[in-house]
Parts: structure tokens; sequence; C-alpha cells
């Protein structure tokens, strides 16, 4: 009786093993993508512009397999790896275009990745409250101020892209566009609020959270419940068979 009950034991155990598989081998891959993305930005930080391109395409096609199980919208995707590619083998490009571009890259492998704490929506959150100062000015924007939101806009726009729904990322895109294209104008504080209030839109996807906790919670739950059901069959069975060892007893007596 305890051989069987070893033996279920330990097919209960490759069971869940099996399950948690695909989990680790995804965790390791995620894990590879991760290190060569930092490693590519801290190059260009770094100003280290050959072994950034060299690291680069050493592992894009890596990136893009990871990003075409997690998006659709490959074509962005594939947008911004192109740019980078094609900025940082350019020596005469300039160094803040190569670190926006590679922050950019960045933040939609973040946008990708779907944490908890979405290094995309600090940005996102920077650009609302510089929206929100410069709405709350006497004066119209300086043309710095427009200068730096755009370069910040370019950044993140598209981990946004990715990440927003798409009636809310175009309404915002479009508010963004004409504000950086007629900021001087008489209604340039009206227009400052609109794109505040669009970029406010713009949360973390809680649905795709929600879907998340639950698949883990029923993995855990399913295993849980086999495992329990198992050892009380083996139980049930061990005292049938004692009970049944008795009765054989009482009979022969």
């Amino acid at each position: 009786m305890n051989r069987t009950r070893y033996l279920l034991l330990f097919l209960v155990f490759l069971l869940a093993l099996g399950a948690f598989f695909p989990f680790f081998s995804v965790y390791a891959h995620h894990q590879d993508v991760h290190s060569s993305i930092y490693q590519y930005v801290r190059y260009i930080q770094e100003e280290r512009y050959t072994e950034a391109e060299n690291l680069l395409n050493q592992h894009s096609r890596e990136f893009v397999e990871y990003a075409a199980g997690r998006t659709e919208n490959m074509d962005m995707v594939e947008d911004v790896l192109e740019r980078n590619l094609q900025t940082v083998a350019t020596p005469s490009e300039e160094k803040s275009q190569k670190y926006s571009h590679a922050m950019s890259l960045l933040l939609v492998y973040d946008a990708l990745r779907k944490g908890d704490e979405p290094l995309w929506l600090t940005w996102k959150k920077e650009i609302q409250k510089e929206l929100d100062i410069l709405a709350n000015r006497e004066n119209p924007p300086a043309k710095e101020d427009i200068n730096r939101l755009a370069i910040r806009w370019n950044i993140v726009e598209p981990a946004l892209k990715l990440v927003g729904e798409e009636e809310a990322y175009f309404e915002t895109s479009a508010a963004i566009h004409y504000l950086l294209a007629s900021a001087d104008s008489p209604s340039w504080k009206e227009q400052l609020i609109t794109a505040s209030g669009k970029l406010q839109q713009i949360e973390i996807g809680e649905e795709e959270t929600l879907k998340k906790n639950l698949t883990l919670i029923f993995m855990v739950a399913a295993v849980g419940g086999f495992i329990i059901i198992t050892l009380s069959y083996v139980a049930w069975k061990k005292y049938k068979g004692e009970r049944e060892s008795r009765e054989n007893k009482s009979e022969n007596s």
C-alpha cells in the first residue's frame, strides 16, 4: 500500500513539475532579452557604440521573437528596433538621438514585459506633470519647453501605443502633436489641458493583470486539488483494505 501511495505522489510531482517547466523556460528567455536590452542602453549611455551595435545585431532576432508572443503590433516594434539599428550604426548621428532611440526601445520592451511597476508609466506621469505645470503658467510655453516635451513624447509614444486602447492612444497622440505644432497659438492653455486629459486615459490594463493573476491562482488550485484528491483516494483505499481485513478476521474467528 505504501508503494502505491509513493507512486501516486511521484506522479503528482511530475505533473506539477510539467506545469511549471514552461514557466521556467519562458522566464529564462525573458531574462536573456532583459539583460540584452539593458546592456544595450548602458553601452549607448557610455558612448560605446560599436559594442552597442554588435550586441543589438546579435540579439535583434531574439527580441523580435520575444515581442511576437506578446503583441500583434509587430510593425511598430520592428520599426523601433530598425531605427536603433540604423542610428547606432551611423557615426554622424547625434548622441542625443542615439540615446532617445535606445530609451524608446527600452520602454517598448518594458511595455511588452507587462510588469507590476512599468517604467513607461513613470515616463507618462512625468510628461503629464510637465503638461500641468505649463498649463498653470501665465505665459505660453517657451521653445525649450516644447523641444523637451517633444523629445520625451517621441521616446515614450511607441510604448503607449502598445499598452493603450487604440482610440485612447490616437486621441492622445493627435492632441500632443497638435500642441507641439501650435504651442504659441492663443489657445495654448486649452491645448495643454486637453493633451493632459487625453494622456490620463492611458493607464495600466487592469484586465490583463487580473487575467494573469487568475491564471496563476487556477494553476496552483488545480495542482493542489489534484494532490488532495490523490491523497484522499489513497487514504480511502487504505481504510477500505483495513476494514476488509478486520471483517475477514471476524468471519474466520
